[in-house]
């Protein structure tokens, strides 16, 4: 995956606990995270490369199913990224009325492109 180069330096850590192939295994979360891996992204928001609040924050706590996290960022981003990040969020935890909601708000978003 190509990312720039100062986050791909921060995220290293989480992709080597967690490789792509076999994050977000199920497609709705029926388990609490691994604390092994929250403490991981918990290194890793808050510097320079993941603000605090940041949909690539929202992004990194679904990575490793941390749905509540998930959503307190989401929620807090009033714009159509953050409409995403919330719909896919809900759609993860089962909640799929609210996913569609959520989806609906994105409207004609980059990310929905085909």
């Amino acid at each position: 995956m190509d990312l720039p180069k100062p986050l791909a330096a921060d995220v290293a850590p989480l992709f080597a606990a967690r490789p792509q192939d076999q994050a977000m295994s199920g497609l709705v979360v029926t388990t609490p995270p691994a604390a092994d891996i929250v403490a991981v992204v918990e290194s890793i928001v808050g510097g320079d490369a993941v603000p605090t609040g940041s949909a690539l924050e929202s992004a990194l706590w679904l990575y490793v199913d941390d749905l509540d996290r998930s959503h307190t960022c989401s929620q807090s981003i009033d714009d159509t990224t953050g409409s995403y990040w919330h719909g896919i969020m809900h759609r993860r935890e089962g909640d799929f009325s609210n996913s569609h909601y959520w989806f609906r708000k994105v409207g004609n978003h980059p990310a929905m492109a085909l």
